[in-house]
């Protein structure tokens, strides 16, 4: 039992070691020592283009009275402010009027759209039947009076699939 794991231990040392004298179609080894080492400056590099992505989510507003623009980046700087009604209002040039906040809108960053939200866990539509409630949703999505309509859609979709394939025999028997 001994000698398999060593054979073992052997074999997968000469897979990790034989890309190193397998010349490729360029002429070099397949690989070197330095496809082992981590490259330290591409790293560095996805490390800084996240944070430079998540900073403007941080500060994503900053006061501002007299309309001057903060460079953060990449990206537009636009100019928030509410009217006298307490409407929000947002343009590419500041508030005339007085106080206005710029908000960097960086386009590399990923924005979702927001989509319709789900119902609150528990939340469960209650069947009634002569009076009673179920606290169970029903086990279809097609009310049960609407059941016969889907039936003979059913079979009109099947009736349409056999005349279809009627005529494919057909134009494959005159073919021969």
């Amino acid at each position: 039992m001994r000698l398999i794991y060593k054979l073992s231990f052997l074999a997968m040392g000469a897979a990790l070691i034989a890309p190193m004298f397998i010349v490729g179609p360029s002429g070099k080894p397949l690989m070197t020592l330095k496809d082992w080492l981590p490259d330290v400056d591409g790293i560095k590099d996805q490390v800084k283009m996240v944070g430079n992505l998540a900073s403007p989510l941080n500060n994503d507003m900053d006061d501002n009275a007299d309309g001057d623009e903060d460079d953060k980046g990449p990206g537009r700087n636009f100019y928030k402010w509410q009217d006298e009604h307490g409407v929000w209002q947002y343009s590419d040039k500041p508030n005339p009027q007085g106080m206005s906040k710029i908000v960097h809108v960086n386009p590399d960053a990923n924005i979702l759209a927001s989509g319709k939200p789900m119902e609150k866990a528990g939340e469960v539509k209650n069947s009634t039947k002569k009076g009673f409630s179920i606290g169970m949703p029903s086990p279809t999505t097609v009310s049960p009076g609407d059941i016969p309509k889907l039936m003979d859609d059913v079979k009109n979709v099947q009736n349409l699939a056999n005349d279809r394939e009627a005529d494919l025999n057909k134009q494959i028997d005159a073919m021969k």
